[in-house]
C-alpha cells in the first residue's frame, strides 16, 4: 500500500498538461529534455554533489502523483531521490550520444508517471572530453523557467563547493504559489476571467488558420473551425533553425522606438504567414505562452506556471507595422492580465460557444518566446541544446529562445510529423525572416505588404 501524505489538487497548468498525456499514447509528450555542454574543465564529483543538492532543495523537484479515486492529486515525497547517472563516452563517436539521447528522450516516466520521481539527470563526460548535464524533467513539475533556475542554482552551488564558500539559501516554498491558484478559482475575479475569454476576445467565431494553408484538408467546409489534432496522429520532430543576432538586434531597436516588446514583431511575422497561407484572412489566432513569474515568490518557486491563452489578431491587413504594434501592445495587455485562467477553460467555453467538436479549433500553431540566455553567476561558460520527446500536442510548437550567449535566437519548431506537410517549418522559418527584416527596413509597411513576401 502507497504511504499516507498529504494530496493536493493539481493547479491549471498542471491539469491541462495531465489531460495532454492521459490521451496521449505516447507518455513522454509533456517531457522536457536538454542538455548543459559545459565550455571548462569541470570536477565530477563537486559536480555529482552540486547537482544533487540543487535537486534536494528544491521543494517542487519532490511533486509526485496519485490517483485518488477518479481524481488526480499531487503531493511532495520526502523519499530519497534516485543517485544520478554517471555516463563516459570517451572513445566513443558523438552520434552514438546522440542516438542515446534520442531514446531517453522518449522514454516516458514508469507507471504512467503515478508515485514516481518525475525527473532524470545525467551527468555525461562527452567523445570530446568535456561534461555535460542532462535533464528529462515532466512538465508537471517542472516548466522550462523553472529547470533553468534549478540548474544555474547547480552552478551556484559548484562554484562554492569549488572554492569553498558559503551556499547561499535555498529556494522558496511552492506551495503559497500552489496556495494561491487554488483560491483563484472560488473569486469573482476568476468568473470575470471566463467572461473575458467567453464574451470579449471571443464573442464572434473566429477563423481557422491551418499552417499547411487554404487547401489543406484540415479546413472544414462550411465551418469556421477546423482538424487541431487528431489524438492517433501525435508522433512529432524538431528543427532548429536561427535567427542572427545582427536582425535580433535590430527588432529589439525597432520595438524599442515602437515602444512594444520584440515579441509583438514576432508575433506579427508569424500572423503574416498564417494570414498569406490562408487566403489573406484578417482574423489570426495562435496560441501563446505566458511565465506567470512576476513577483519574486513566483520567481523562487519553482514548479511549472506557465499558461497558454489563445492571442486572437484580428485587425484589417490594410494597416503599417507600427500601427499593428499599438494593436499588439493593448491585445497583450489585456490577454496578459487575464492569464490565470487555464487553457483547457478557455478552450472549453470557446467550443460549447460556438459548439465545436473535440479535436477542432481554430490555431495550429503554439509560441513560446524565451529571448534572454542565463549564464547564471557561476562564470562557467555552456551552451544549452534541447531534444524532440517524439510526440507533441499541437501541430506546430515554435520556441524562440537563446541557447548561448552568441546574441543569436533558436528557433525549435517541434511538429506533427504525419499533420504537418514536409518543409513547412522551414517556410515558416524563411518567411519569419523575412518578414522581420521588411519591418525593420521599413515600419510602416503595411501588414498585406508582408503577405506578399
Amino acid at each position: 500500500m502507497p504511504r499516507e501524505v498529504k494530496l493536493y489538487p493539481l493547479t491549471s497548468p498542471q491539469q491541462m498538461l495531465f489531460l495532454s498525456q492521459k490521451y496521449s499514447y505516447k507518455k513522454s509528450i509533456v517531457d522536457i529534455c536538454t542538455m548543459l555542454h559545459f565550455e571548462a574543465e569541470i570536477d565530477q564529483n563537486l559536480m555529482l554533489q552540486a547537482i544533487n543538492l540543487a535537486m534536494l532543495r528544491n521543494k517542487s523537484a519532490s511533486i509526485r502523483l496519485r490517483k485518488e479515486g477518479k481524481a488526480i492529486k499531487q503531493y511532495f515525497s520526502d523519499k530519497d531521490s534516485e543517485p544520478i547517472i554517471v555516463m563516459d563516452y570517451t572513445g566513443k563517436e558523438e552520434k552514438e550520444l546522440e542516438a542515446d539521447i534520442d531514446l531517453w528522450s522518449r522514454t516516458p516516466f514508469p507507471n504512467n508517471s503515478m508515485d514516481t520521481q518525475l525527473y532524470s539527470v545525467r551527468l555525461i563526460k562527452k567523445p570530446d572530453g568535456f561534461y555535460a548535464v542532462y535533464y528529462c524533467v515532466s512538465h508537471l513539475a517542472f516548466d522550462a523557467y523553472a529547470l533553468m533556475a534549478t540548474a544555474s542554482d547547480m552552478l551556484d552551488i559548484y562554484v562554492a563547493l569549488r572554492d569553498q564558500l558559503p551556499i547561499a539559501p535555498s529556494k522558496a516554498d511552492p506551495i503559497k504559489c500552489f496556495q494561491d491558484e487554488w483560491d483563484y478559482h472560488k473569486t469573482e475575479k476568476y468568473q470575470k476571467e471566463i467572461a473575458f475569454w467567453r464574451d470579449e476576445v471571443f464573442a464572434e467565431e473566429p477563423q481557422y488558420t491551418s499552417v499547411n494553408g487554404l487547401s489543406s484538408s484540415h479546413h472544414i467546409k462550411n465551418k469556421k473551425y477546423g482538424v487541431t489534432l487528431k489524438l492517433w496522429q501525435i508522433s512529432a520532430r524538431h528543427e532548429n533553425h536561427r535567427i542572427p543576432a545582427a536582425l535580433v538586434n535590430r527588432v529589439n531597436d525597432l520595438a524599442k522606438s515602437l515602444r512594444v516588446s520584440p515579441q509583438c514583431l514576432y508575433l506579427l511575422a508569424l500572423r503574416s504567414y498564417l494570414s498569406k497561407e490562408n487566403g489573406s484572412v484578417e482574423d489570426v489566432t495562435i496560441f501563446n505562452t505566458v511565465a506567470r513569474r512576476a513577483t519574486l515568490l513566483q520567481k523562487k518557486a519553482g514548479g511549472t506556471r506557465v499558461q497558454g491563452i489563445p492571442f486572437r489578431m484580428k485587425f484589417s491587413n490594410s494597416i503599417t507595422i507600427e500601427e499593428a504594434c499599438e494593436e499588439m501592445y493593448s491585445l497583450q495587455i489585456k490577454y496578459y492580465s487575464h492569464s490565470n485562467i487555464g487553457a483547457t477553460e478557455i478552450l472549453n467555453e470557446i467550443s460549447k460557444k460556438h459548439n465545436v467538436p473535440d479535436c477542432r479549433g481554430y490555431h495550429t500553431m503554439s509560441v513560446t518566446y524565451q529571448p534572454y540566455f542565463v549564464a547564471g553567476k557561476s562564470g562557467i561558460p555552456f551552451h544549452l541544446t534541447t531534444y524532440s520527446t517524439g510526440a507533441n500536442t499541437m501541430p506546430v510548437y515554435l520556441t524562440i529562445m537563446a541557447l548561448d550567449q552568441s546574441g543569436d535566437l533558436n528557433c525549435n519548431y517541434d511538429y506533427i510529423i504525419k499533420f504537418v506537410r514536409d518543409g513547412v517549418p522551414k517556410a515558416i522559418h524563411e518567411h519569419l525572416l523575412k518578414s522581420l527584416e521588411a519591418m525593420c527596413d521599413n515600419p510602416k509597411i503595411k501588414l498585406d505588404d508582408l503577405n506578399r513576401l
